[in-house]
């Protein structure tokens, strides 16, 4: 799946497990000399992955959300550091790297632009303008942890400035914070293009060859673009570089290949005896299966619509509407790669949405029909009334209708301008509704989202409709959500992104990069009434979270002394509903003591599984560094030692809270201040 659909699993160790089958069959297709067959002709397969994109999702209108696990900054870290563990590192040699991460793209960036309402403003021009309170609390989480404990060996640097001065550009960013402050030790390559950019059109530099000598030094070891290629030998001459500038670059990007062992005999390495048969294997497929399912979020289920079961009799259909019941490619997402043998583009080998859901119904009883009835942003309106006769057919009791956005509409560099569906899939889909409505109201109707994150669809949530986020599912897509809406298996994702209502998102300043301006954006600043909440996803049973005792100190407070550098606190859940499943618990922590600028901040979480009646013991670790806040003054680290407020919670009706007490240490915190 993509990201965002990764993040909305909520599974950290699915994580780590997915990054190290990628990087083990990075190495299976290295050592065969395979890769895509791409008209382009590029590269074979390598071992160092442009990936993960961990900046946070900070506006619902930006065209690269799907890339993104989200819009927070710890579940961004979690997602980065375990993506960065499970490709470059493996048991079978610790001693040398799997493959190689490249973080990006750093910093700061999340706009791509979109004429029709940004003007000439684009990622390529843009400035970042933010403060150290921005920085600190909100675009470098993810990355600092990525390096710091992820261990992540690559970064790119992204085509925006910040503060001025393009990144690719800024020794702050390359040098002083990611090597002097993080320890980072790894290459630095720009994003492509992005150092001919310095010159033109930033305007930083007055040629290219000054832009070779800002970029060099200032940290951009590798450049994705010809501009080091062209005019490094320029610079060097008029001694805007010397060889020093070209060996440090040399030193880092060699180091890797060294790490990587491929200057050393490859007979007692087991990263070169991964065979071929390891790509796509069967037991990665069940993985990808079980991971997929996770991502899918059930928004709503009046009245018990799904899970769908057996027909209540013979010759009764299930209707399968909308643009994405055929739509292979589009359920894929972003950078999708070659997905089939043979021809480069060709999606035969994968089920449509249709096919996955006919294949499921088949097996129960129900047969399945299925057409479009509109495009995505063009429709027919006889297609429209003929999908909609379909679905007012007697002999029809499951109506299902799949809408959504597709790259066309958001991608890189291509922003959407609001958060609302095409008004074709509007008209659509209310044609379809008032069809059924005057047909059977005892008919059921389940509406399937496909997108990169927020889609208002408000005018759904007074409707006996159920409504399930899909994301963008990708290859095995289709099988997942019919075992989800056939009750094989329980949905269990969270939303990692808030939903919005479009008339909050048209207030919003997308050029703005200050999260807590206006009605604010993401849930860490959102004053306004979300349509669905970060965090908010149902299942198919029912778990209640109590706080177990034995954590509570002074009765109701965790206290954290003055020596501790951590505290453990723990919650017994409960599942008390008719079925098996699994559920995400979240622990949110708030300051009590003092005015911060985040109302509430995530601080850990966790999936279990637990079986119909069954009870467990989740323990959270919680250090006292997870507290940590920013002061909105000066961006300076908040002294540690206060009151809080801890919630754990399931997003949706359980909420257990206790209060942290965190005394003063004589230990002077190690803090990292940006300038």
């Amino acid at each position: 799946p993509n990201p965002i659909g990764l993040g909305a699993s909520f599974d950290e160790p699915s994580w780590r497990k997915m990054g190290n089958i990628i990087g083990r069959e990075l190495r299976a297709l290295y050592m065969a000399g395979v890769g895509e067959n791409n008209p382009q002709s590029i590269p074979k397969i390598g071992l160092d992955c442009w990936s993960p994109v961990i900046n946070i999702g900070r506006d619902p209108r930006w065209g690269r959300n799907s890339e993104v696990p989200g819009e927070d900054p710890y579940l961004t870290s979690r997602f980065g550091v375990a993506y960065t563990q499970g490709m470059q590192n493996d048991p079978a040699d610790p001693s040398r790297l799997l493959a190689i991460t490249t973080l990006k793209h750093f910093a700061a960036y999340s706009l791509e632009g979109n004429h029709a309402f940004l003007g000439p403003v684009n990622r390529h021009n843009y400035d970042a303008n933010v403060t150290k309170y921005d920085l600190l609390a909100d675009y470098f989480p993810a990355f600092e942890a990525s390096v710091r404990e992820g261990g992540a060996k690559g970064i790119m640097c992204s085509y925006n400035e910040v503060n001025g001065v393009p990144a690719c550009g800024s020794s702050y960013l390359l040098t002083e914070v990611l090597r002097d402050q993080w320890g980072f030790d790894g290459y630095v390559t720009s994003d492509s293009g992005a150092v001919r950019d310095i010159f033109t059109p930033h305007n930083y530099t007055k040629s290219d060859a000054e832009s070779v000598q800002l970029a060099l030094r200032a940290g951009c070891d590798v450049n994705s673009g010809n501009i080091y290629f062209v005019h490094m030998s320029e610079a060097l001459k008029a001694r805007l570089i010397n060889t020093d500038d070209i060996y440090r670059a040399l030193h880092r990007t060699l180091k890797l290949r060294f790490q990587l062992g491929l200057f050393d005999p490859i007979e007692d390495q087991p990263f070169w005896q991964i065979p071929l048969s390891d790509v796509g294997s069967n037991a990665t497929q069940q993985f990808n299966l079980q991971l997929t399912e996770r991502t899918f979020v059930l928004l709503q289920n009046p009245n018990t619509i799904l899970p769908l079961g057996p027909p209540a009799g013979k010759d009764r259909k299930i209707a399968v509407l909308g643009p994405f019941v055929a739509r292979k490619q589009d359920i894929i997402g972003s950078y999708l790669g070659q997905i089939c043998p043979g021809r480069y583009g060709a999606f035969s080998c994968m089920l449509s949405v249709a096919e996955g859901i006919e294949q499921r119904a088949n097996s129960l009883g129900w047969s399945v029909e299925s057409m479009e009835g509109t495009g995505v942003q063009h429709g027919d309106p006889a297609e429209m009334q003929k999908a909609a006769d379909m679905a007012a057919s007697d002999d029809v009791d499951i109506v299902i209708v799949t809408l959504g956005i597709t790259k066309q509409i958001e991608s890189e560099s291509r922003d959407r301008k609001d958060v609302l569906l095409p008004q074709t899939q509007l008209t659509f889909v209310h044609t379809v509704l008032e069809a059924v409505q005057q047909a059977n109201k005892s008919k059921r109707v389940v509406v399937v989202l496909f997108g990169g994150g927020s889609i208002d669809v408000g005018f759904l949530t007074d409707q006996n409709v159920a409504v399930v986020m899909a994301w963008y599912p990708s290859f095995l897509g289709p099988q997942a959500l019919a075992r989800v809406v056939f009750g094989d298996t329980s949905p269990s994702g969270k939303l990692p992104v808030t939903f919005y209502r479009a008339a909050d998102v048209d207030k919003m300043d997308f050029l703005s990069m200050h999260l807590h301006e206006g009605s604010g954006r993401t849930h860490r600043y959102y004053k306004g009434d979300p349509l669905w909440p970060f965090g908010h996803g149902l299942t198919y049973t029912h778990f209640t979270i109590v706080l177990s005792g034995h954590t509570e100190k002074s009765g109701n407070t965790l206290v954290i002394r003055g020596d501790e550098k951590t505290a453990q606190l723990a919650a017994d859940v409960t599942n008390d509903g008719e079925r098996d499943g699994e559920e995400v618990i979240m622990v949110f922590f708030r300051r009590t003591d003092r005015p911060t600028r985040v109302f509430r901040q995530l601080m850990s979480f966790r999936r279990v599984a637990i079986k119909k009646g069954g009870r467990e013991r989740v323990t959270f670790s919680l250090t006292k560094e997870a507290f940590r806040l920013y002061s909105h003054v000066d961006g300076a680290a908040l002294p540690l030692a206060g009151q809080y407020e801890v919630e754990v919670t399931n997003g949706v009706d359980q909420r257990a809270v206790c209060s942290v007490t965190i005394e003063h240490s004589q230990v002077t915190d190690d803090v990292i201040v940006a300038k």
